[in-house]
């Protein structure tokens, strides 16, 4: 069997396994995929939405970045990156505020803020959308009214 027939026997498997939830297993088959054929965009969006699911935003982001650059009028590409960056950015801001970095803070909900804006114009009426952008404008708030003035 030629390579590119083994990925996407290959990638089969890991969608089947997504589907069913089976992420560790989905990931394996993915990777798999990309082993036999490293060009498969399906392959790496797969993967790209496995590490996503799995919590592992910013390799996810960097991925889907890749694969939106491939195909830039994919829009799934593009949803998928926009979704992946703004919770990375989302974390980032929690962890800076936590430690009490509030300008670093604003700075990444901000950041988070652009990508969900452009992402809420991608999937106009996306109730999720909607709802993240007031509470990451309220965090940014909250950040400012604790934020003293000299």
């Amino acid at each position: 069997m030629d390579p590119r027939s083994r990925s996407l026997l290959w990638l089969q498997r890991g969608n089947l396994d997504y589907a069913a939830g089976r992420l560790p297993e989905a990931e394996t088959a993915f990777t798999a995929a990309l082993a036999f054929d490293s060009t498969s965009v399906p392959a790496r969006a797969n993967l790209a939405a496995t590490w996503a699911r799995t919590g592992r935003l910013a390799p996810a982001e960097s991925l889907f970045a890749v694969v939106a650059q491939i195909d830039p009028n994919d829009r799934e590409a593009r949803i998928n990156l926009l979704q992946a960056r703004a919770g990375r950015l989302i974390d980032e801001a929690q962890r800076h505020a936590r430690a009490s970095h509030r300008m670093d803070a604003r700075r990444a909900y901000e950041s988070a803020l652009e990508a969900l804006e452009e992402l809420s114009g991608l999937t106009p009426g996306n109730p999720a959308a909607a709802t993240t952008i007031a509470q990451v404008k309220n965090a940014i708030s909250e950040l400012d009214s604790a934020t003293p003035r000299h």
